[in-house]
């Protein structure tokens, strides 16, 4: 035995020779094992009163014992392998890898020898120790055995070695000198190894549960609670001990509960993973009360908890604000519904859903989503009417007020009785049969005021879960994709619910195919790997399927196809065109995945031969679903040709427009020659409404004309797309030819071939001259009778024109200007003035819309006339007019169509617009604007102040909304530009002419971030041109401001590695001089000015000057 003692104390001293355990073979390791086994079973069988009997025992079970810790010791290091692998790369070391691992039947004698450890812990150790001393150092040694399995991750994963240690220990524990030791132990323990969070954990739990061990529990929250592990730099300490008490406060919330006082603290600290931990504890801890027998001090210290989870909502950091949305989420799951905190809590979650942090905002939604899911109001099926419970709270309060009313008549029937005996006895009798109706009467009206409590509750619930909708909605272009993933989810649970106003976010969530992120992604075809645009598209498609095409269990196959076609039906119902293009896609996609089934489709043209009143709604469904499937028309072409162009389509164009959309889809038309056939149909169309103008008067007439001039102007605009389309074939043809035959280039030059350059002169020499000028244009004709009706609707004629006339003279008028130039420019101020004068809605958004395709056809025409475009923004009292001029010039803006030049002042006025909508649009504008140029908006900004500030041709916008404005667009400034930026707007001061102009560009400046002294010289250099203004007293508090600013900069740069990017003596010379400045404006005497020092500190800074000075004598006002 002394031979393995040194042999092993030989290996435990040199590392080189621990990692060839083979050469302490196997065979002398079994002995050490099965020699403390046999010394083991020995005491525990022995009986002998000789004292020197236990002596020799407890000497060599002690050697064993150290020969078996020292043996444990090795079997849990590295192997060579490892070693040498952890010289060469840093990595995660592989748990295979450990010495004890390469020895066959490890985990079997590491079994044995702790069923042995724990039948020691069991005798009477204190007949084989005559001294505690002795026997605490031998349980001691013996403890770590046990210890040193668990701290090592590859023997603590197997279940046997794992209990079996706990259980050791907690045997080992039961010894009152050992307790503390072991509750050190594992604190040590916990803070180094990230397992051992569980290990310690169940610990706790079976010695507090089998052992009644409160001990070793109290002693690890104590050093929670006192122990500054929550101030150190170990990241990794902290989150293990976060584990912990988490892990702890699920398994024994009981035991945690008598130290919150203490660990509630702990949400002082600045360590995010701290506070997070400590808010999840509390989650646990109230779920936990809630399952408990409430009492008076429990419902407290509910109430307690549940306000610091409230105050933590507005924690600094956004981790933690999410880990308090996801308790809030544990909550509502728990048994308790905790009703008069969950108004409160529903409250701070929509908050969250302005959060900046898209992690924050996507927690917030998945709380509302379980919020929802766990709402207390299912007295009426589930559902969330709002209509129905208003109805329900009405008439409950009206039998409530009913019953009050009664008895008040009653009480004063009482006091008119007057006081004679004989009246009393015949008044008793009566109020004796009364005594059931009054008792019937006391529970009805009990049970009316909890009615009304719960219904006045449930209507509060609704009315906030629909403004949680309604800021989901907005959700739906944030750039997380996880982040509208979520909100799909909430508002199809929302839609499931019955919420008002979910139907408008069903149909604003159809919007999304045409994202410029989504409308290329395909979900027809499978991917291994999908990306996070595919995840958001299947979710949108699958909450469609769940919403409108899903069959329900509890209805019939022949009940299940007529909800589905009743919900496509309701979908169609009053939708914008913008609605139906998002369903038509829709639609395509689940054709071609086969999500609708023939039955829906045989449904639909069973309702559209039939039904006249599902008639309209089921042949647009038709025609949308038919340019996926032409099956779905030609199979039934009889019933398209016999209703949508019989006599009912005759009677609805309606009806008919969609058929002949339907049926399209049979043909793809490859006409050479398609002016023939729009000929034809001009002639015939011109010759119904002139040759018979005098039989037809009114309404009649007018629709003639209207349709001739929709024909004239639809004709032209498809001739400059066919033409675009020859153009297009032509080079392409020509591409090919080079590459099959190159050599015959030279000869096309000598033979005079086009080039590219000249089919593109060709093809807009035909659109200029021929189209709308040529002796054979049909068109041409038809130029002086557009000009005419423009004209005479411009001047007001009293020639009376019906507005539906006027809309398609004015559209007919567009499309011919956008054929040929010189057509557009003659006839461009006419159109603007329509643009100005017309009191038409529809008119004036047809208009800016024409004005952007003649901005793509005509750049430089229309970019001398821009600013009529921008105008419309801001004086057109229509919102539809100004979100359609909004939208078309972001459109040519993002898409390189139009160059930016002064106006886009007028487009940022639109950020404070009184339609959410086009705010929010114009917000969306100068993000994308942003990413795609870091300085446009940079370059902009002198400009964008002088529209706000100066006002461009009338007065400056509001206070209140310029401020916003600014600070909205200053998030784009980098701050590499800021000093070019403080430059700019310094020298803006030298226009100023009112006081507002100048605090318009305080404010300004004291937005910009200072972080470098070159940005405050200038500050300073640049102070005589701003310095007379500083009378002004808020003009002179924002540049204290910038002051304050710059002192906040200075000790968090000075506490960095690097030096500091401002100088304090700069900070003070720019404050002192600010000073100064404002003494001498509002004419303070200058005897009491420290004027040399402040010369002094310019002097000390000559250097920087000469640099400075030369860069300003080029700067002048022209460069703002």
């Amino acid at each position: 035995m002394y031979k393995l003692q040194e042999k092993i104390n030989d290996l435990y001293e040199d590392p080189d020779a621990c990692l060839n355990l083979d050469e302490l073979s196997f065979s002398e390791a079994k002995n050490i094992i099965e020699g403390f086994q046999d010394e083991a079973n020995n005491l525990n069988y022995a009986n002998s009163e000789n004292q020197d009997f236990y002596f020799d025992k407890n000497n060599i079970i002690s050697r064993y014992t150290i020969l078996l810790q020292l043996l444990i010791e090795q079997l849990c290091k590295p192997s060579k392998h490892e070693v040498t692998l952890k010289k060469k790369i840093s990595s995660k070391r592989d748990h295979s890898n450990l010495l004890g691992n390469q020895i066959t039947g490890i985990i079997k004698k590491l079994e044995e020898i702790l069923k042995t450890i724990t039948k020691i812990t069991r005798l009477n150790l204190n007949r084989i120790w005559e001294t505690n001393t002795e026997k605490d150092s031998f349980l001691l040694c013996l403890s770590k055995i046990p210890s040193r399995l668990i701290e090592t991750v590859d023997f603590a994963m197997n279940e046997y070695i794992r209990n079996e240690s706990i259980e050791t220990l907690l045997e080992l524990s039961l010894n009152p000198s050992y307790k503390f030791t072991l509750a050190n132990n594992l604190w040590q323990n916990l803070r180094n190894y990230e397992h051992m969070c569980d290990i310690v954990v169940e610990i706790v739990f079976k010695g507090f549960e089998k052992y009644e061990n409160i001990h070793l529990g109290d002693e690890l929250l104590k050093f929670v609670s006192t122990e500054p592990w929550a101030d150190s730099s170990d990241k990794s300490a902290q989150k293990y001990i976060a584990k912990f008490l988490t892990s702890l406060s699920l398994k024994a919330p009981k035991m945690i509960t008598r130290f919150m006082n203490q660990l509630v603290n702990l949400l002082d600290n600045e360590s995010y993973i701290v506070r997070a931990s400590i808010i999840e504890v509390l989650g646990h801890l109230i779920v936990y009360s809630g399952s408990l027998e409430q009492n008076e001090q429990l419902r407290n210290q509910i109430v307690e908890y549940f306000d610091i989870i409230e105050q933590r909502f507005l924690d600094s950091h956004y981790i933690v604000r999410g880990r308090v949305l996801q308790i809030c989420q544990q909550i509502c799951m728990g048994p308790a519904k905790f009703p008069k905190q969950r108004p409160r809590l529903i409250e701070l979650t929509i908050s969250r859903l302005h959060d900046k942090a898209s992690n924050v905002r996507r927690n917030a939604i998945k709380s509302l989503m379980v919020f929802l899911e766990t709402h207390p109001f299912n007295l009426n099926g589930g559902e969330l009417l709002l209509s129905e419970l208003e109805s329900r709270l009405y008439q409950i309060s009206n039998n409530l007020q009913i019953i009050v009313e009664k008895a008040k008549k009653e009480l004063q029937n009482e006091q008119t009785i007057p006081n004679n005996d004989n009246l009393l006895d015949s008044v008793n009798l009566k109020l004796n049969s009364e005594n059931e109706t009054l008792e019937k009467d006391k529970k009805l009206v009990i049970r009316y005021k909890l009615e009304i409590q719960y219904y006045q509750d449930a209507i509060h619930f609704i009315k906030q879960m629909e403004n949680a909708t309604d800021l989901t909605v907005r959700l739906l272009l944030s750039t997380n994709k996880q982040e509208v993933i979520e909100s799909i989810k909430f508002i199809l649970l929302s839609s499931r619910y019955k919420i008002a106003g979910s139907q408008q976010a069903i149909r604003k969530l159809l919007h999304l195919v045409w994202q410029p992120n989504y409308v290329n992604t395909n979900i027809t075809t499978n991917q291994d790997n999908p990306t996070m645009e595919f995840k958001v598209i299947q979710t949108l498609y699958d909450a469609f399927t769940q919403l409108y095409i899903s069959r329900l269990d509890n209805l019939s196959d022949k009940e299940n196809i007529a909800n589905i076609c009743n919900n496509l039906l309701r979908l169609v119902d009053n939708a914008s065109l913008s609605d139906l293009a998002s369903l038509e896609k829709i639609l395509n996609v689940l054709m071609k995945t086969n999500s609708i089934s023939l039955a829906v489709i045989s449904k639909l043209i069973s309702m559209f031969s039939k039904s006249s009143k599902e008639r309209r709604g089921s042949i647009l469904l038709l025609s949308m679903i038919s340019s996926a499937s032409k099956n779905v028309v030609g199979d039934n072409i009889e019933i398209f040709l016999n209703v949508g162009l019989g006599k009912v389509g005759f009677s609805d164009f309606f009806v008919s427009k969609y058929t002949c959309i339907a049926l399209k889809s049979l043909f793809k038309f490859n006409n050479n020659q398609p002016s023939i056939l729009s000929s034809e149909i001009i002639k015939t169309v011109t010759k119904a409404t002139l040759v018979n103008n005098g039989e037809m008067f009114g309404s009649e007439a007018d629709f003639k004309l209207s349709q001739l001039l929709f024909i004239i102007g639809h004709v032209a605009i498809k001739e400059v797309e066919l033409l675009e389309v020859i153009e297009a074939d032509l080079k392409k043809r020509k591409t090919e030819e080079k590459i099959y035959d190159p050599s015959t280039d030279e000869l096309r030059l000598a033979g005079g071939q086009s080039s590219d350059d000249d089919i593109g002169d060709l093809i807009l020499s035909i659109r200029d001259k021929h189209l709308l000028y040529g002796e054979n244009s049909l068109l041409k004709i038809y130029c002086p009778l557009i000009e005419s009706l423009c004209t005479r609707i411009n001047d007001n004629s009293e020639l009376i024109i019906s507005p539906l006339t006027k809309t398609w003279a004015i559209v007919a008028l567009s499309k011919f200007m956008c054929v040929s130039f010189e057509y557009c420019e003659s006839n461009l101020p006419l159109l603007l003035s329509l643009l100005r004068k017309s009191i038409s809605q529809t008119d004036r958004a047809n208009i800016s819309i024409a004005l952007g395709d003649l901005s793509i056809c005509f750049n430089r025409l229309i970019g001398e006339n821009l600013g009529y475009m921008y105008q419309q923004l801001t004086i057109d009292s229509n919102i539809r007019v100004r979100k359609t001029m909004l939208m078309v010039l972001t459109h040519l803006i993002l898409n390189g169509m139009l160059k930016i030049k002064s106006h886009l002042g007028l487009l940022a006025i639109c950020l404070e617009d009184d339609d959410n909508e086009i705010s929010q649009l114009t917000k969306l504008f100068f993000q994308e604007l942003s990413s795609k140029n870091d300085n446009i908006i940079y370059n902009n900004i002198p400009d964008i102040i002088s529209t706000l500030s100066f006002g461009a041709n009338k007065d400056p916008i509001e206070q209140s909304k310029f401020d916003k404005i600014v600070k909205f667009l200053f998030q784009f400034i980098k701050d590499k530009q800021v000093d070019n930026i403080v430059e700019k707007l310094c020298l803006r001061f030298r226009s100023v002419l009112i006081p507002r102009q100048a605090l318009d560009l305080s404010f300004c400046l004291s937005l910009l971030p200072y972080k470098s002294d070159k940005s405050i010289y200038k500050l300073i250099s640049l102070m005589p041109v701003y310095s007379q203004f500083l009378i002004e007293t808020n003009v002179y508090k924002l540049f204290s401001e910038i002051v304050t600013k710059i002192k906040h900069v200075l000790p968090s740069v000075n506490s960095g590695e690097t030096a500091p990017a401002i100088s304090p003596t700069v900070a003070s010379e720019f404050e002192s001089k600010l000073e100064h400045a404002r003494n001498r404006a509002i004419g303070k005497n200058e005897d009491n000015m420290d004027v040399d020092k402040n010369d002094e500190q310019m002097d000390d800074k000559s250097d920087f000057n000469q640099d400075y000075e030369p860069e300003m004598q080029d700067i002048g006002e022209d460069s703002c």
